[in-house]
């Protein structure tokens, strides 16, 4: 075991206690936020939630856990190999979730049942694409 390992901040941060709080967490605001975007609108819901500082927090405190519980096994046997895997893809879906709430495009696709549409809606400006 490396010296950081033994460190009880990293003990902490690597903890399944932490990993419970931080999951329990996260699905209660996602569940907040849902409804919220229901009687809101999506513009609502990014106003409320998924634009606040603190729900960044709530997504980098999970982050720094899967991280830490990671590294707390290092250096990884063989038979960690699903294990490392799985935490590394948490966290390039946690990475991929930042990127789209800073650089992504929102919009919106209304389709009546039975029709076919090519109009995106993105922030009162209309994307027309055409098939031709």
């Amino acid at each position: 075991m490396r010296k950081w390992q033994n460190n009880p901040l990293f003990r902490f941060l690597s903890s399944l206690k932490l990993a419970v709080i931080s999951i329990l967490t996260l699905a209660a605001v996602l569940a907040v936020a849902t409804v919220l975007e229901s009687l809101y609108g999506m513009r609502g819901a990014h106003a409320l939630v998924y634009g606040q500082l603190w729900f960044y927090g709530v997504l980098g405190m999970l982050a720094t856990n899967v991280l830490c519980a990671a590294l707390s096994r290092y250096p990884w046997k063989r038979h960690q190999i699903g294990f490392v895997v799985t935490h590394l893809g948490i966290l390039i879906l946690l990475f991929g979730s930042y990127l789209t709430m800073q650089f992504g495009v929102d919009g919106n696709l209304p389709v009546v049942q039975g029709q076919s549409d090519s109009e995106v809606i993105l922030n009162n400006l209309q994307l027309f694409v055409s098939d031709p």
